[in-house]
C-alpha cells in the first residue's frame, strides 16, 4: 500500500467483514429499516458486502453525527505531543533511548523501534522512518504506535503483555469495548480519491486481526470517512465522494448520497 496516504476512516476509517453472518438481506421488494442508536430510524440506502456479512447504510444528519462522542482512541483527535505524557505514566514500560522507541512487555520481551534518517549507512536505511507513541489503549491492553515513511503511514498495535505487534492501515476509530478498529483509506497525498478502501480489524488472541479489506472504488462513488462508533455493531460517518483524475467529485444523480450516514453490521 506504499504511496498511499492515510485518509481518515479510521482510521486507527476506513475493507468490511464481520464475525456474524447476515441473513437479513434486502431483496429489493421490501425496504429494510435500520433502527439507529442516537439517530433517527431511516431506510437502508446502500449496502457494503464482504463474503457472508453486510454493512447496512442509512442516512444521518449533521446533528446526529455531532451528538455521537468519539469513543476510546480516535486517530482524528490525537497528536504527537501526547507521547511525553504517555511515557511519564508508563513506569518504564515504554521509553526513548536515543533513536529507539523501547517497549518492554510484561513477559520481559523487549521491542526496539528505531527512527532512521535518509541514507543512514549505520542502519542500512534507504529512506527515513519514524515511530511515535500515540496512545495508551488501556481498555484493550495495547500501545498504539504511529509509523511513518515518505508518502505512507500506518499504525502498530503493541500488546503490553506479550510484545506481539499488529500493523493496521489508515486512520480510524476503535469501537467502545475495543473489539473493532475501523478505518478508511483513499488515494495518496495530492492524488484524487478514486480508490477508496475500508478496513476492519478485530481484537483477538493478543493481536489485531484483519477481518476485512474491501475495495469500495471503483464500484461505488462514495466511502465513509471520519468514523465515530455508536456501539460495537454500529457507527456514524461522514460521506466522502469519489473524484476523477482532475479532482472533481463524482456523484450519482440517480442515487444521491447524504453528507452523513449510519453504518450497521449484521
Amino acid at each position: 500500500m506504499k504511496g498511499k496516504l492515510i485518509a481518515v476512516v479510521a482510521i486507527l476509517s476506513v475493507v468490511i467483514a464481520f464475525e456474524a453472518g447476515c441473513n437479513n438481506e434486502n431483496n429489493g421488494k421490501k425496504s429494510t429499516v435500520v433502527k439507529n442508536e442516537n439517530a433517527n430510524t431511516s431506510p437502508v440506502i446502500d449496502t457494503l458486502h464482504a463474503g457472508t456479512v453486510t454493512l447496512y447504510v442509512s442516512a444521518a444528519t449533521e446533528q446526529e453525527y455531532q451528538q455521537v462522542p468519539r469513543s476510546g482512541f480516535d486517530a482524528y483527535a490525537h497528536t504527537n505531543a501526547e507521547e511525553p505524557a504517555i511515557m511519564a505514566a508508563a513506569g518504564g514500560a515504554i521509553a526513548r533511548n536515543g533513536r529507539a522507541l523501547v517497549i518492554t512487555a510484561a513477559n520481559g520481551k523487549v521491542l526496539q523501534l528505531i527512527n532512521r534518517e535518509f541514507s543512514d549507512e549505520e542502519l542500512q536505511a534507504t529512506e527515513p522512518s519514524s515511530y511515535t507513541c500515540y496512545a495508551d489503549l488501556k481498555n484493550m491492553g495495547y500501545w498504539l504506535i504511529a509509523h511513518s515513511v515518505p508518502d505512507f503511514s500506518n499504525w502498530i498495535f503493541v500488546n503490553k503483555q506479550t510484545g506481539d505487534t499488529s500493523q493496521v492501515m489508515a486512520y480510524g476509530a476503535i469501537s467502545p469495548s475495543g473489539k473493532y478498529y475501523m478505518a478508511t483509506l483513499c488515494g495518496g497525498e495530492g492524488s484524487p480519491c478514486n480508490n477508496g478502501e475500508l478496513y476492519l480489524y478485530e481484537n483477538k488472541q493478543s493481536k489485531m486481526a484483519l477481518a476485512a479489506d474491501v475495495e469500495l472504488m471503483p464500484g461505488k462513488v462514495w466511502m465513509p470517512d471520519e468514523i465515530k462508533w455508536i456501539s460495537d455493531t454500529k457507527a456514524v460517518a461522514k460521506v466522502k465522494l469519489a473524484e476523477d483524475e482532475e479532482g472533481n467529485t463524482i456523484a450519482d444523480s440517480k442515487k444521491p448520497m447524504p453528507q452523513y450516514v449510519v453504518l450497521e453490521m449484521k
